[in-house]
């Protein structure tokens, strides 16, 4: 009896045998995979890094979609982030840009303009996407770039 109590117990808050959470199971939350992929999963956070001089890199923010067609219409707000040392604190180099996904296009920049960075600096690439924000990999400016 108290093994059946248990079990049961695990089946109502853990995993069950298909591998889907047994709350995603009931009828009103359908499986990730019936659902097909959202918006924010096929959308991941660059960066473009350009050598000037020996200790100078113009570095731009970039946001890759990986399906347009899906995110159609959508605004992403792109701004690029940066901070002196690895235990500092992250600053924003410039202003958010907003941009609408188009069906046809892939690569989206923060604006023409790119901003130079001196070498030890680290940057990243900062993003939201439906209320959420996102950051990309950080970069240690001219450490293998």
């Amino acid at each position: 009896m108290r093994r059946l109590i248990v079990a049961g117990a695990l089946g109502v808050v853990g995993v069950l045998a298909s591998g889907v959470p047994a709350h995603a199971a009931s009828a009103d939350h359908a499986s990730p995979r019936i659902q097909g992929a959202a918006c924010w999963q096929k959308v991941s956070a660059r960066i473009s890094i350009k050598k000037t001089s020996k200790k100078w890199r113009d570095v731009k923010a970039q946001v890759w979609v990986a399906d347009p067609k899906l995110c159609k219409g959508k605004t992403i707000t792109i701004w690029l982030e940066y901070k002196r040392t690895a235990s500092g604190n992250w600053f924003k180099a410039q202003k958010p840009i907003k941009v609408k996904v188009a069906a046809s296009r892939r690569l989206y920049e923060a604006g023409a303009a790119a901003y130079a960075f001196p070498c030890g600096q680290y940057v990243h690439t900062a993003y939201k996407l439906d209320g959420t924000t996102w950051v990309g990999k950080d970069y240690k400016i001219c450490k293998g770039n």
